[in-house]
């Protein structure tokens, strides 16, 4: 069995879930990475150190909007097919619209063999523009298998799920992304003493991100733990903007911007935060960061988003809920966490429910189940 997953060579995320997926498939498996390049984004390339052999694909710089977009998409139908021509795999795996809605159309009906077609629904459907979802809507109907990382992502697709959050329609599933549990448990326990009245975010430094309300918050919080600082793993176009609000609070010196870490750095730091915090405004597919926050072993105050609740609902503990947009009802959740810390025995059992839940071998067990069960419906 040959898989080739297809995707922007920029989408740490997604490559980072694919190498989760692959490491624990049986060693037969032979499993393929196309990163496609030329999509800006400021984010490093992913460079594979699993059992994934990576390939490229390169398209051509924009120019003229129109010119250039019709020009890369042929690009990338040539390639492509010359990819699947080349590596022979039995099933195509995508994951974002872009590329995925170009790349399943070659799959489908451009490729002179044509593997199977596995889509990943990572985004949700209301997130993309109409021309996306136009072309989600077709590639929704000639996929082979559709899996969905939420029930909260199956939802926004019209898709009907069960109350224990199987599908009703085996074409159809929901799995959730798996963690290396063992590696962020490693790195969290190697990371020192906690350090007291520390809230810590990690996420690029974007609007619907939320740490605004962090920042709006600490004046109000500096009343009653006069230790307190925020510090925020990520990278982004608000950086200015947050500095200058912490200025304009007064609060500057209690902000501090890291940029990216490394994820074991990410890790270590929630390690030795006395909180973290999840003040995402908007609803996402997966909170990959809010279970990695879990396993940190520090206490988590995270927005009233969906997918949050979702993974709570999973039996998830040591999540504190704000309501969304509301920087006086984060305030008292964060003071609750910092009078109250977390019992050892509590962060254990969290530790355990989380790896019942969202282990990268579950994950992997699951994937592995249906791309069998793809490829022997053309047999």
């Amino acid at each position: 069995m040959k898989i080739l997953h297809v995707d922007r060579s920029a989408a740490l995320s997604i490559w980072n879930v694919v190498e989760n997926i692959s490491n624990d498939l049986p060693e037969e498996v032979d499993v393929v990475g196309c990163r496609v390049h030329g999509y800006a984004s400021g984010v490093p390339d992913m460079q594979f150190h699993g059992r994934i052999r990576g390939i490229d694909l390169d398209l051509p710089k924009q120019s003229v909007p129109i010119l250039s977009r019709l020009h890369r998409s042929i690009a990338l139908v040539r390639q492509l097919r010359s990819i699947i021509r080349d590596e022979q795999p039995d099933i195509v795996h995508l994951h974002f619209a872009v590329p995925g809605n170009l790349a399943a159309f070659t799959t489908k009906w451009l490729s002179p063999k044509r593997p199977k077609l596995v889509i990943t629904r990572h985004e949700l459907y209301g997130s993309m523009n109409a021309v996306l979802r136009a072309g989600v809507k077709v590639t929704q109907r000639h996929a082979d298998a559709v899996v969905y990382i939420s029930r909260t992502v199956a939802k926004s697709y019209g898709e009907p799920t069960n109350t224990d959050g199987s599908q009703k329609n085996l074409r159809r599933s929901v799995i959730y992304n798996g963690l290396n549990i063992d590696s962020i448990t490693a790195s969290a326990d190697r990371a020192g003493a906690r350090t007291p009245q520390q809230l810590v975010s990690v996420g690029r430094l974007a609007p619907v991100k939320g740490h605004r309300m962090v920042i709006e918050a600490l004046p109000e919080l500096a009343k009653s733990f006069p230790l307190i600082r925020y510090t925020i793993i990520g990278e982004g176009n608000e950086r200015e903007n947050l500095m200058s609000l912490a200025h304009r609070l007064g609060v500057s010196k209690r902000v501090h911007l890291l940029g990216w870490l490394s994820h074991a750095d990410a890790i270590a730091e929630m390690a030795r935060s006395a909180a973290v915090i999840m003040p995402t405004r908007d609803n996402e597919g997966f909170g990959l960061a809010l279970v990695e926050a879990v396993l940190s072993g520090s206490p988590v105050v995270a927005s009233t988003i969906p997918v949050f609740k979702e993974i709570a609902n999973r039996g998830i503990r040591g999540i504190h809920f704000f309501t969304n947009n509301d920087v006086a009802s984060l305030a008292k959740a964060v003071t609750k966490v910092l009078a109250q810390p977390m019992a050892p025995d509590a962060i254990a059992n969290s530790r355990e429910q989380v790896r019942k839940e969202f282990s990268a071998k579950e994950m992997s067990r699951h994937y592995f189940a249906i791309y069998q069960q793809t490829i022997s419906q053309g047999r």
